[in-house]
C-alpha cells in the first residue's frame, strides 16, 4: 500500500482520476471525495443516498456522478458544484461515463435503461438496449457507439450505435477474446476491468484482463 488517500463514511463505490494528480471517489455516504495531489482533501455531499460512480470528462474540468436517488449530475472538478443534473428517469443510476469529445454523458440504470444526455444544450434520450437486466457498466467507443455489460446470467455484452440501436450481442462463448480485442482497438482503451472504472478502462462483467498491445 503506497498510501491512504481519504476515507468515506462507509464503503467507496466509484473511483476515477481527478484533475492535477487527484482522485475522485463516490461512496455509500452520498459524498464525493477528492483526495491526493498537493492540496487538502475535499468532501462534497451531493446525494441523499449512495453515489455509485464518478467519471472525469476528457477536459479535466468537469466530472459526472451517478447516484441511487435517480440523479445523474455534472460537477465542476475544482469545487464540486453541480453544473447540470438529470433526474427525470425514475430509477437508481448504476454507472456513468463520457463520450470521447466530452459532449455527451452516458449513464446506465438498474432497470436496464441507458441515458444519452448532452448537458449543453440539454437534450436527453432514454434507450433500452438491455432488456430485463440491470446495466453493470457502459463505455463509449471512438465512433460514439456503446459497449454495455449487464447483470445477465448469460454474460451478455451489448454493442450499440451512438443512438442506442443494438449493433451486436455477445454472450457466453460468443464473447471471445478476438471480439474483445477488436473493441479495445476501436476504442483505444487500455484494459478490461471488473466492476470498476480506471481512467479509460472498458469495464465488463469479466475477470479477463487484456492490454491494447496484446
Amino acid at each position: 500500500i503506497l498510501g491512504v488517500l481519504g476515507a468515506h463514511h462507509g464503503s467507496a463505490k466509484g473511483l476515477c482520476r481527478g484533475p492535477e494528480g487527484t482522485y475522485l471517489s463516490g461512496g455509500r455516504d452520498g459524498e464525493i471525495l477528492r483526495s491526493g495531489g498537493a492540496g487538502a482533501a475535499s468532501r462534497w455531499p451531493i446525494a441523499r443516498t449512495i453515489v455509485n460512480d464518478v467519471a472525469l470528462d476528457p477536459s479535466g474540468r468537469r466530472f459526472a456522478s451517478a447516484s441511487r436517488d435517480h440523479g445523474v449530475r455534472v460537477h465542476d472538478a475544482e469545487t464540486g458544484a453541480v453544473i447540470a443534473s438529470y433526474d427525470a428517469h425514475p430509477c437508481s443510476v448504476k454507472t456513468v461515463t463520457w463520450s470521447h469529445d466530452g459532449a455527451r454523458v452516458v449513464a446506465g440504470y438498474y432497470d436496464g435503461s441507458v441515458l444519452l444526455w448532452e448537458p449543453e444544450p440539454g437534450t436527453a434520450k432514454i434507450v433500452s438496449p438491455v432488456q430485463g437486466h440491470s446495466v453493470s457498466q457502459v463505455s463509449v467507443l471512438r465512433d460514439g457507439g456503446l459497449v454495455i455489460s449487464s447483470w445477465n446470467p448469460e454474460g451478455q455484452v451489448v454493442l450499440t450505435d451512438a443512438d442506442g440501436t443494438v449493433r451486436e450481442i455477445l454472450g457466453g462463448a460468443e464473447a471471445t477474446e478476438a471480439a474483445a480485442r477488436r473493441e479495445i482497438a476501436s476504442a483505444s482503451l487500455a484494459h478490461f476491468a471488473c466492476h470498476a472504472v480506471v481512467d479509460e478502462a472498458l469495464p465488463l462483467d469479466s475477470a479477463l484482463l487484456l492490454s491494447s498491445a496484446g
